[in-house]
């Protein structure tokens, strides 16, 4: 008797092992799909993760593939956060399904400094529907505000079966649209933007470096240092106008901005090197005590200040 449940025991175990192993590929399949719907999800809520340039209107498709007559199609545009991890891309219609590549570059032509791919499509929405977005993920990459960058696209189907979505107006002032062709040549599309979204972070928390170069301890005469080394002036004495000259870097995210002050009071704002400020007085005096205050901004949002003593006459 015992023999026998046994071997019912046995003979009921072999069916359900074979039928667990039946369904542990589709088991397995949706656990995985799962995990990676739901670190795709912690991906996108990351405070970190924030929209930086973006373009998003897409009522017009550019197709692109291996037969067709672009293979490949570009978008510059200009970060303003030092890290990317990110690209979203607005598609009109894949009419098949298509392994598209998604790479960053710093250059039309140049070197990808990362490279992504995801099978997407088919998909072909209504006329006036809006893009289909689709999210592209990298590992964070270190870039250089304000500098240009440009999104590369292409897809493994044939001909054009994938399309990007634009816009026939120049509606994104800080990039174009781009062009590659199978015969070699390649070059912006004039009054083209391509739908893009792109997300990144500042992890830059240092302050810029800052100094005042002109004026230092002198005698200035309209502009010009008197170079009488028999005067030794701890404080500069201006006569005259100056141009106040200022040395500002950021090794992270770049310098966005030099603010001048003077005696409290801001004058100018000056966003490129060199960094200068022209000081004239309208109400001149015998002679004055002046401070000469500096603020370097970096894109980041962290300042560096730097402050002179100066006397001015006229």
């Amino acid at each position: 008797m015992n023999n026998i449940v046994f071997k019912k025991s046995m003979v009921i175990g072999i069916i359900i092992i074979f039928v667990g192993a039946g369904f542990l590929p589709i088991i397995s399949g949706k656990l995985f799909q799962n995990i990676s719907e739901t670190f795709e999800k912690i991906k996108l809520s990351d405070p970190r993760d924030e929209l930086d340039q973006y373009q998003t209107q897409g009522s017009h498709g550019r197709g692109c593939g291996q037969g067709a007559v672009y293979y490949a199609l570009g978008q510059s545009f200009k970060p303003t956060l030092n890290i990317l991890t990110r690209v979203e891309i607005g598609f009109r219609f894949a009419e098949v399904e298509d392994v598209v590549s998604i790479s960053i570059r710093d250059s039309p032509v140049g070197e990808d400094l990362t490279l992504t791919s995801k099978n997407i499509g088919p998909f072909d929405p209504e006329p006036g529907d809006p893009p289909t977005w689709i999210n592209f993920d990298f590992s964070d990459l270190s870039v250089i505000p304000e500098n240009s960058y440009y999104i590369y696209l292409n897809g493994t189907a044939y001909s054009s079966a994938l399309s990007w979505g634009y816009k026939n107006q120049s509606v994104y002032l800080r990039g174009t649209a781009y062009y590659f062709a199978n015969n070699g040549n390649w070059g912006p599309i004039p009054n083209e933007d391509f739908c893009f979204k792109t997300y990144g972070y500042n992890n830059d928390n240092h302050p810029p470096n800052i100094s005042i170069i002109k004026p230092d301890r002198g005698l200035y005469f309209f502009n010009e240092k008197i170079r009488d080394y028999l005067l030794r002036f701890r404080i500069p004495l201006i006569i005259g106008r100056i141009t106040i000259e200022v040395n500002a870097t950021d090794n992270d995210s770049g310098i966005e901005k030099v603010e001048f002050y003077i005696n409290g009071k801001y004058k100018d704002n000056d966003t490129s090197f060199p960094y200068e400020y022209n000081w004239t007085w309208s109400r001149p005096r015998l002679i004055h005590w002046f401070i000469i205050k500096v603020v370097a901004y970096d894109y980041a949002g962290n300042t560096a200040t730097k402050r002179m003593l100066v006397r001015k006459i006229l």
